[in-house]
């Protein structure tokens, strides 16, 4: 359903699995790209997404990713993770950053990148705080 529901805001989702691996690798040189060269600080510092529309996005980007991951599609799940978080990055945070933050956080840990897992999952319970975030706070607290 999230993902007709991307389909019609105009999210085009067409292609196969080369051209979710290219997505995939573009956003995720650019998120290891900027989260590399910024401080914790920095990112905190990023203005608020203003956008409705690109929040309403995210926030299907990464619905779609949890029905991918419960799913199977485990590529599908990482597309949708480092798309949530690319618009955090590009475009201002909002509560949903903290989400897509404990995703890649995950994505860390399962490339055996532990200190980035720990940095990132903090990261994002920081996010929630700053966002006043309660409802989303119980899946980012047991990362």
């Amino acid at each position: 359903m999230s993902l007709d529901i991307l389909r019609i805001m105009g999210v085009t989702l067409t292609g196969g699995v080369r051209v979710k691996i290219m997505t995939l690798l573009k956003d995720l040189v650019y998120a290891k790209r900027f989260l590399a060269r910024h401080s914790d600080a920095d990112i905190l510092a990023i203005p608020m997404l203003e956008d409705k529309r690109l929040e309403m996005i995210m926030d299907l980007w990464l619905e779609a990713g949890v029905h991918a991951y419960f799913c199977g599609a485990r590529l599908d799940n990482v597309v949708a993770i480092f798309r949530g978080l690319a618009i955090s990055l590009r475009k201002g945070l909002a509560p949903l950053s903290g989400v897509a933050l404990t995703g890649y956080s995950l994505v860390c840990a399962g490339m055996d990148d532990m200190k980035g897992a720990h940095r990132f999952s903090h990261l994002a319970r920081e996010i929630l705080v700053m966002t006043k975030a309660t409802v989303l706070s119980a899946p980012v607290w047991m990362t």
